[in-house]
């Protein structure tokens, strides 16, 4: 079984200490950098070049829109996965679209974001259920985002 190596990205200190510390429990995940803002996360991305990084929206100095356009950019190999307290489907088809592979909105369940991080690094796309439904018929339906 191979490890997965994850960087979080994530201006809250204590939001970002409780990923850390659920990220540590996990056999199967190494978390190998931490970083306060979309700058910093930038910076990681480039000399870590982890698996996954897991990228909080709202952030300071660069928002995480404009971080995974230039993540994407500079380490594609990278996948994202954008943790984020917007619960749209239209946020979520957003970040899609600018290269991230996952969106799981801050209310959901540890248990549902370890499934986006382990469902990603497998190379699929990972929407929470209700925020892909959204997607899917925002799409289905020909809307403009």
């Amino acid at each position: 079984m191979s490890v997965i190596n994850v960087v979080i990205a994530e201006d809250h200190a204590l939001v970002r200490q409780g990923l850390c510390q659920m990220l540590k429990n996990q056999s199967d995940i190494e978390l190998v950098g931490e970083a306060e803002d979309g700058v910093k996360a930038l910076e990681m991305a480039k000399t870590l070049r982890p698996d996954i990084l897991l990228l909080d929206l709202s952030m300071p100095r660069m928002s995480g829109m404009e971080a995974v356009q230039l993540i994407k950019e500079a380490v594609p190999e990278t996948k994202i996965v954008i943790l984020s307290m917007h619960e749209t489907a239209t946020y979520a088809q957003q970040v899609l679209d600018a290269g991230a592979s996952g969106y799981v909105p801050k209310w959901e369940s540890s248990t549902k974001l370890l499934s986006a991080i382990r469902a990603v690094h497998k190379g699929e796309c990972f929407l929470s259920p209700k925020l892909g439904s959204g997607v899917v018929e925002s799409h289905t339906n020909g809307q403009e985002y």
